[in-house]
């Protein structure tokens, strides 16, 4: 009996061991030098999260973390939206120069401790409303060590919005490479931008000077506004070119952009395929929409933020509604059907890749979209010049019937004007 005792006091502590073992291995990753040589490391297990406690190195022995996911918001891990705590992790490199860390936006403020020194801040942490400021962007950090252990240390803090924490992994790799890919997305989203807008004047001086063509202006606008979401949202963009814009007007934007660009490319398909289109359809999307843009306007932000997952989804209805309109039209061979749909079937590809990487599923392969969206703007600007080549040409058509026919009636009334003159003439003379 007593053998039997010791032996299941050995097994049960040797589980425990194995647990703990277990435990402390999910906050730790051993990085190989091979699996940053070409590409990024994603730290997308687990961190320790102390629940309200602030630090930025070793924590009192006394506090027990809890382990959490690292590619899943704190305020979907049972953790309230409005708090504030440090995650940690210990990281063991290869010994390889020149790496950096990249962290993805988030609405939470943060402050990044690299083996305890301050190496990136986002917004102001703090343990209340007042005392915590938040602000949204990514950020590549460079960071050099002495040895090959990362203590890594993030305080976070939300009072404002519905999400607190990460929901996607933050990566280390060579900074060179990482700091010349942000360099190209950029990039890429600066010409797109400046692309749109200028496509959104050109159309807009079209309406304005020409026939007052509202499919024309819809699309202007649509194309205005949505410029503005390429550079104010997902990238954050605008955010590393004024890092002092206020996060208040610049997450109000980000929601209304998302929402306005979504009304006014529904009046514009409304408007170029009147007969395809069901009005109570059309209305129904635009009034959800017009709703959701005032709540930007009208309520705070942790309010007005929890009704973007469900937009995303009325979105995706109203997507598949304009393709069906778009085939409905192709099949009629309404004019410019082929060519909308080609681009609408761009655009719903570069949705559904967008909205996956918004849930988490995958991670938006922006060469990829940004190609989609470029695709959709041309073909959709083809569509708009050939409605305004074909407006021109039957203006042009009617200016000249318009003439012949004011010629031929001249021609008539001089010759019906001139008969009896001449007949009066006559009789003058004679």
């Amino acid at each position: 009996m007593r053998n039997i005792l010791i032996i299941s006091l050995f097994l049960s502590q040797l589980v425990s061991w194995n647990i703990n073992a277990k435990e402390l291995s999910d906050a730790v990753y051993n990085i190989k030098a091979s699996e940053i040589e070409t590409g990024c490391y994603e730290l997308d297990e687990k961190f320790e999260y102390f629940h309200q406690r602030l630090f930025s190195s070793n924590p009192d022995q006394k506090l027990k973390p809890t382990y959490v996911e690292a590619t899943k918001l704190l305020s979907e891990q049972g953790i309230d939206n409005f708090n504030y705590g440090t995650l940690k992790c210990r990281i063991y490199l290869p010994n390889k120069q020149g790496l950096a860390i990249e962290v993805p936006n988030m609405y939470s403020a943060y402050k990044i401790y690299i083996n305890g020194n301050l190496a990136a801040a986002n917004g102001v942490v703090g343990e209340d409303r007042m005392s915590s400021v938040p602000f949204r962007g990514k950020k590549l950090i460079p960071f050099s060590t002495v040895n090959d252990t990362l203590n890594l240390v993030i305080q976070v803090s939300n009072f404002s919005h519905n999400k607190y924490g990460f929901n996607k992994p933050l990566k280390i790799g060579n900074y060179e490479s990482m700091r010349q890919s942000k360099l190209t997305i950029i990039a890429f989203d600066l010409f797109l931008t400046g692309s749109l807008a200028m496509g959104g004047f050109f159309f807009l001086g079209l309406y304005y000077f020409g026939r007052k063509s509202k499919i024309g202006l819809f699309f202007a606008l649509f194309c205005l506004t949505y410029s503005y979401r390429v550079i104010g949202s997902e990238n954050f963009v605008l955010h590393e070119i004024f890092p002092d814009f206020p996060w208040w007007i610049a997450i109000r934007a980000e929601y209304a952009s998302l929402y306005l660009s979504a009304f006014f490319f529904l009046q514009y398909i409304t408007h170029l395929f009147k007969e395809e289109s069901i009005r109570i359809v059309v209305g129904l999307f635009k009034y959800i929409t017009i709703f959701c843009g005032m709540t930007t306007v009208l309520l705070p932000v942790l309010w007005f933020s929890k009704l973007i997952g469900t937009y995303v989804i009325i979105l995706l209805l109203m997507i598949s509604y304009k393709v069906l309109i778009y085939v409905s039209a192709a099949v009629k061979k309404r004019p410019y059907s082929t060519y909308s749909l080609l681009s609408l079937n761009g655009l719903a590809s570069v949705f559904i890749l967008k909205s996956l990487d918004y849930f988490g599923v995958i991670t938006e392969p922006y060469l990829l979209t940004g190609i989609g969206q470029l695709l959709f703007f041309l073909f959709q600007a083809i569509i708009l010049s050939k409605i305004f080549a074909n407006e021109w040409i039957t203006a042009k058509e009617n200016a000249e019937q318009l003439s012949k026919a004011k010629s031929e009636f001249l021609s008539m009334i001089s010759h019906e004007i001139r008969t009896p003159l001449n007949a009066i003439l006559g009789t003058t003379y004679h």
